[in-house]
C-alpha cells in the first residue's frame, strides 16, 4: 500500500517534470520510480524507467545523477540475479551479479571523478591563493624599498641643504671680518 502511494506520487512528479522540461528532475523522477517499483518486484517497469533515465542522462550530461542512477541499476541487477538464483537459473543469475558489479563500479569511478574534480579545483584555488599572496608581498616589499629610497634622498637633500646654508654662511661671515 506504501508502495502504491509513493509510485503514484512518484508518477505524478515525472509527469509534471516531463511538461515542464525538466530533463534533470525528469531523470532523477524516472529513477526514484524505478526503485520503487524495484521495491514491488516490478522488474520489467523497472527496467523501463531506468533504461529510460539513462538514456536522458547520456544524452543531457548530468553526471551527478548518474552515478545515483548507477546505484539504483546496481540494486536493480543484485534483486534479479537473487530472482533468478531462487529459480536455480545460475547463468542468467550470475550474469546480472556480473552487471550488478559492472554498475556499481559505474558508480564509483563517477564519484572518484567527482572528487578528483573537486580536488583539482581546491588545488587551482590554493595556487591562485599563493601567488596572489605572493604578488600582494612583492608589492608591499616594492612600496617600502620605494618609501625607504625616498626617506634618504630627502635626508641626502637635507643635508645637502645644510651644506650649502653653512657654507653660505660661512662665506659670508669670512666676507664680513675681510671688509
Amino acid at each position: 500500500a506504501l508502495y502504491e502511494e509513493a509510485l503514484n506520487y512518484q508518477r505524478q512528479s515525472t509527469s509534471i517534470k516531463r511538461k515542464s522540461g525538466n530533463k534533470r528532475g525528469l531523470a532523477s523522477s524516472l529513477n526514484n520510480t524505478g526503485e520503487i517499483l524495484l521495491k514491488m518486484g516490478n522488474f520489467y517497469a523497472a527496467d523501463t524507467c531506468l533504461n529510460k533515465s539513462f538514456q536522458l542522462l547520456k544524452e543531457s550530461g548530468l553526471s551527478d545523477i548518474l552515478a545515483e542512477l548507477y546505484g539504483t541499476m546496481a540494486l536493480y541487477h543484485f534483486k534479479k540475479g537473487s530472482k533468478l538464483q531462487e529459480e536455480n537459473k545460475f547463468k542468467e543469475a550470475a550474469l546480472e551479479f556480473r552487471q550488478s558489479y559492472e554498475m556499481q563500479q559505474n558508480q564509483n569511478n563517477l564519484k572518484n571523478a567527482d572528487i578528483i574534480t573537486e580536488n583539482n579545483k581546491k588545488i587551482l584555488q590554493m595556487q591562485f591563493q599563493y601567488r596572489q599572496e605572493k604578488l600582494d608581498k612583492i608589492k608591499t616589499l616594492e612600496e617600502q624599498a620605494r618609501e625607504q629610497k625616498l626617506k634618504s634622498e630627502n635626508e641626502r637633500q637635507r643635508i645637502l641643504n645644510y651644506a650649502v646654508s653653512g657654507g653660505l654662511l660661512l662665506m659670508a661671515a669670512l666676507l664680513f671680518f675681510i671688509y
